[in-house]
């Protein structure tokens, strides 16, 4: 990955009880989208980035890296429990390179 980028990486748990969450999902939306509009336009793909699962141990690690100093929103999903996501996120280049998006999820 290019100096100019990061890669999102972390891990998704269960907010009552700390346990990971296997299978969820782990979305990037096109830069610009935010999370309402895209759940009125009823989740077009057309409108997704990129996308990744956590593992077992509930980790992910998004399989291309962003632009740095572009808003881009995150949204973590799956079945079961609310939906989590953070609108026009931007990373600058005071970020580190590998950044970490941990979440935790409610039911």
């Amino acid at each position: 990955p290019s100096a100019s980028c990061i890669t999102l990486i972390g891990s998704v748990t269960d907010a009552s009880t700390g346990k990971p969450i296997a299978k969820a999902y782990v979305f990037v939306l096109v830069s610009g989208v935010n999370y309402v509009s895209w759940a009125a336009a009823n989740y077009p793909d057309a409108q997704i980035l990129m996308t990744t699962k956590t593992d077992a141990n509930g980790n992910y690690r998004m399989p291309s890296s962003l632009p740095r100093n572009a808003p881009y929103t995150i949204v973590i999903s799956v079945k079961g429990y609310y939906d989590k996501y953070g609108d026009n996120l931007v990373w600058t280049d005071t970020d580190a390179s590998e950044y970490r998006l941990d979440a935790q999820l409610n039911k």
